[in-house]
């Protein structure tokens, strides 16, 4: 038992020690340092000069023409992040499944889906896809799945076994 209330008194002194020496040492340590979370007020007013000599040099009220000086690391970020989204061919989506089938002849059938498809259907894309030991026919490419199913409720009549799935579509 005094053992336990020796640690209780140990933790308390820790945590004094912790909560308010360390602070004081900090401020002691870096007293030519500002360490205050605002700046002076000098430094603030120096800041407002340049500020408003930057916009009354580059803006003119009258034509109504301004001029931005933008950090040359935006520049190169915003370009990286188009050539990321060059390099990306395909997105997640939505399309839809209209024929899957396994057998012999899964191959035939799912290239004649396929026509009877594009001949019904110009604009929508059409993919086959292999996955042994089916043969699966899907089409569109839709980037909700809102659009899927207005696009899906066009094609039910036609494709009553139909179903939209989740699949990486062309961006």
């Amino acid at each position: 038992y005094l053992h336990e209330y020796c640690n209780v008194l140990l933790m308390r002194k820790f945590a004094i020690i912790i909560f308010f020496g360390l602070p004081l040492f900090a401020y002691t340590q870096n007293q030519d340092k500002d360490w205050r979370l605002y700046p002076s007020k000098e430094k603030s007013t120096i800041n407002e000069a340049i500020r408003a000599q930057l916009v009354d040099s580059t803006m003119d009220v009258s034509k109504g023409n301004l001029i931005i000086y933008e950090d040359p690391s935006i520049t190169k970020l915003l370009a990286n992040y188009k050539h990321y989204c060059d390099t990306i061919s395909t997105v997640d989506g939505f399309r839809i499944q209209i024929f899957s089938q396994s057998g012999t002849n899964s191959h035939n059938d799912a290239l004649i889906t396929e026509a009877n498809f594009s001949s019904q259907f110009r604009e929508t894309e059409t993919y086959i896809i292999p996955q042994s030991p089916y043969f699966k026919v899907r089409v569109g490419d839709f980037k909700s799945k809102l659009e899927a199913l207005k696009f899906h409720n066009e094609i039910k009549p036609f494709y009553p076994n139909s179903y939209i799935v989740k699949d990486k579509v062309e961006y």
